[in-house]
C-alpha cells in the first residue's frame, strides 16, 4: 500500500517567538491521507491535527519558510501509533471495497 499526505490548511496563532511578538505559529493542520494499492484501488481519509507548541529546545521554522515536508514531519510526530493504525485500516478497507464485486444471489 502506498500512502501519501496532502496538506489542505494550516491554522496559525500569533505568538511571541524568540522575543518577536506577532509571529505566526502553526497550531493545527487540516490534511488528507490517501492510499493506492498494487491494483490501483484508492482511498482517502481527511483529518485535523493539533500540533504541540514549539519549545525552546525545538527548532522554530518561520511561517514563510515552512515547507510541506516540515508539516508532514510534524504530523507524523503528533499522530500516535494507534491513530495511525486506525487511519491506515480505514484506508485499506476503502481499497478492499473497490475490489469487491456485488452479485445477485444465485437463487434469483
Amino acid at each position: 500500500m502506498n500512502y501519501q499526505w496532502k496538506i489542505i490548511g494550516l491554522n496559525t496563532h500569533n505568538e511571541t517567538v524568540n522575543g518577536v511578538p506577532g509571529t505566526p505559529v502553526v497550531k493545527s493542520v487540516d490534511w488528507v491521507k490517501s492510499c493506492e494499492d498494487a491494483e490501483g484501488a484508492r482511498g482517502s481519509y481527511m483529518g485535523y491535527t493539533l500540533l504541540p507548541t514549539p519549545n525552546e529546545d525545538s527548532t522554530f521554522v518561520n511561517f514563510g519558510d515552512v515547507k510541506e515536508a516540515d508539516v508532514i514531519k510534524w504530523l507524523e510526530s503528533a499522530i500516535s501509533d494507534s491513530e495511525t493504525a486506525i487511519i491506515n485500516n480505514a484506508l485499506a478497507n476503502q481499497c478492499m471495497k473497490r475490489h469487491v464485486v456485488k452479485q445477485p444471489p444465485p437463487w434469483l
